[in-house]
């Protein structure tokens, strides 16, 4: 999963502007006034190659090269704020600080954990932070051997065809930045061509392709501050996520991994292990803001951080709070409609559908992470061979 579907693109454009232009500056050459007035067009990286225009090619792709590793830790910063922003109150209860003086070595302290402390090591954290690293790691190097392989290629095959081009039509700095232009094309798609192979075999040497629970709990509080209502099902996927005694139960049972099943053999899933954990409890507590979807990095784990249910304020998106006030509005427009003597709908709903109508909701359950003394995963292996289900039985 990319990490900036979760962190919602932030740097993309400036990452992707610096390191183009960067490449497009350090292979297209010619004179001097002609790079110079590309970099006004290029990015900063590209800016900072043009002013080297004068130094030899190697020393220059070094600059590049650079450049592009300074872009990747700047996309791994803001992926660590991202990761404390979410996280801060949870830290904040387990460490017994104030959430705005929570800072990244605590985040680390949670992750390891502290035996001395009485801290225990969270693995979500834990395996978000460890990815992140990685990640910037593989974007340092998929920078330096795109913009290695982009400048050699362009140099060794590209550049000769230009040799004398200018020249043959009677030069001028028009001529010249034609030239420009069409060698930074060809280095832009050579570029284009070359990033993705490498970036795949990085992310392959690094081991970053997986879906971590961090991931999948970031995405599940993303669509919550949009205002949209959680399923079990999908909020059993961090747990099944994160603990591999799950994941095998699935696979064993369905043959499939979780995030591959239908909608059917999910909703199978979640009855299940509705014995186990109170998965419908944990999501109503979640959809209704009673309990933070941060605080699934803690529960997947059978722990707690510490922050009691209801004591941090639900923070929705713009998008979120609009789409809440649609579904008021409407939900008051269908009561109206409902009760209306003369309206179509009282006419013709069935007697269930009015009892249903006229039910009030639900009251909302408190889940309020009570540590067990033995994890559900420990219960649910030692019940499993009491669970009425058909081993032979898979359902796609």
């Amino acid at each position: 999963m990319d990490d900036d579907l979760v962190t919602q693109g932030k740097s993309i454009v400036g990452h992707l502007a610096a390191k183009e232009g960067v490449t497009l500056a350090m292979v297209s050459g010619g004179s001097a006034a002609t790079i110079g007035s590309a970099a006004t067009i290029a990015s900063a990286g590209g800016g900072i190659a043009a002013a080297f225009s004068g130094v030899p090619l190697l020393i220059g792709t070094g600059i590049a090269a650079a450049a592009g590793a300074m872009i990747s830790q700047m996309k791994y910063n803001g992926r660590r704020d991202y990761l404390r922003n979410m996280y801060k109150h949870e830290i904040a209860a387990t460490l017994g600080k104030t959430a705005d003086r929570v800072v990244d070595s605590d985040i680390d302290l949670v992750a390891k954990g502290d035996p001395s402390r009485g801290i225990e090591a969270n693995k979500t954290i834990a395996e978000g932070v460890d990815k992140l690293k990685k990640s910037r790691n593989v974007g340092i190097l998929v920078s330096a051997l795109s913009i290695l392989a982009t400048v050699g290629l362009v140099m060794a095959f590209v550049a000769p065809m230009f040799v004398g081009a200018a020249s043959a039509a009677g030069g001028g700095l028009a001529m010249e930045a034609g030239v420009f232009a069409v060698k930074g094309l060809i280095a832009f798609s050579v570029h284009q061509a070359l990033e993705k192979p490498i970036e795949w075999a990085g992310k392959k040497l690094f081991n970053v392709e997986h879906t971590t629970t961090h991931e999948r709990v970031a995405i599940l509080e993303k669509e919550h501050k949009q205002g949209k209502t959680l399923s079990r099902e999908h909020v059993l996927g961090a747990f099944v996520g994160a603990n591999q005694e799950l994941n095998q139960f699935v696979i064993s049972n369905y043959g499939k991994q979780y995030d591959k099943l239908s909608v059917q053999a999910k909703k199978a899933v979640a009855d299940i292990f509705e014995q186990y954990v109170p998965i419908s409890k944990i999501t109503d507590s979640i959809n209704s803001g009673v309990v933070r979807v941060s605080e699934l990095a803690f529960s997947v784990e059978g722990k707690s951080s510490g922050v009691a249910p209801g004591s941090v304020p639900d923070s929705l998106s713009i998008v979120g709070k609009a789409r809440g006030k649609i579904q008021e509005v409407g939900e008051r427009i269908s009561k109206k409609l409902q009760q209306h003597p003369n309206s179509l709908v009282s006419k013709t709903a069935t007697p269930a559908q009015a009892q249903v109508a006229a039910a009030p909701k639900r009251a909302v359950v408190e889940y309020d992470n009570t540590v067990p003394k033995r994890s559900f995963v420990d219960r649910e292996m030692d019940r499993r061979a009491t669970v009425a289900l058909n081993p032979s039985h898979t359902i796609h």
